[in-house]
């Protein structure tokens, strides 16, 4: 099967057969990157593809169009659910949680049996918390390290981010506007260290620190508790909703 996770910024491929996996990225903002991805997919067999994007509607449109462009493949898209086996979806509004998000949560109940605090650091950064009974407390929604303030606004363009007023005692949120943090710029390690401190007395001691994506070595730097970098944590997560679902 290929799994496929679409973010903000990057493609990232993982194909699995007969106990191998081959993971590739491709940048979806360079157009080479695009024929690159094309030429991949062309050396893959006819095969099962896992699709899950947080990406804008017209890049899941030409990843969708390459695919049916170049393979015959079976196309399936993995969404946010309310509840997945004991993990449970903390947004009021449960379709809100950017489906990478959800599946870093089912990835970190296959990585840890403790509660955890699980930091995903790409274009953005985000935090949630997850207990060992899997209830996902909420979390935060961070600018990534190399962004701007127009760029974060760009990925969420129906909130007024501007406009949102956080104190330095906010719990985590369960929306994605109580999630956005204004006072977060300019984004620093030294920012997510603190709000991991901060809310770390929400969950058992010492809950297990979870670190993923591109800038996951960075946030480590400033955090002064053990910690486990997974890089795989969202194909974690999409093989267990793959599993449950079959």
């Amino acid at each position: 099967m290929l799994l496929i996770d679409s973010g903000n910024s990057s493609i990232k491929c993982r194909w699995l057969q007969s106990g191998t996996t081959q993971d590739v990225r491709f940048n979806q903002f360079q157009e080479n990157s695009w024929s690159d991805f094309r030429s991949y997919l062309s050396t893959l067999p006819e095969l099962d593809i896992f699709l899950a994007s947080v990406a804008p509607v017209e890049v899941q449109q030409r990843i969708r169009q390459v695919l049916q462009q170049v393979t015959s493949g079976r196309l399936h898209l993995l969404e946010t659910l309310d509840q997945l086996g004991k993990i449970q979806n903390g947004y009021r509004h449960k379709q809100q949680l950017g489906v990478d998000r959800w599946l870093a949560l089912l990835g970190a109940s296959s990585v840890t049996m403790n509660d955890a605090m699980i930091v995903d650091a790409g274009s953005a950064i985000t935090i949630d918390l997850l207990t060992t009974g899997g209830d996902h407390l909420g979390g935060a929604i961070l600018p990534g390290f190399e962004g701007s303030e127009e760029q974060f606004q760009g990925l969420f363009p129906h909130i007024d981010i501007s406009s949102l007023a956080k104190s330095d005692d906010s719990p985590p949120g369960r929306s994605t506007q109580e999630c956005l943090r204004p006072d977060a710029f300019p984004a620093s390690a030294e920012v997510i260290r603190q709000l991991l401190h901060q809310w770390r007395p929400l969950l058992k001691n010492p809950p297990d620190i979870l670190l993923t994506g591109q800038d996951a070595e960075q946030v480590a730097s400033a955090i002064d508790t053990p910690y486990q970098i997974v890089p795989d944590l969202i194909f974690k997560g999409m093989l267990k909703q793959i599993e449950a679902l079959r």
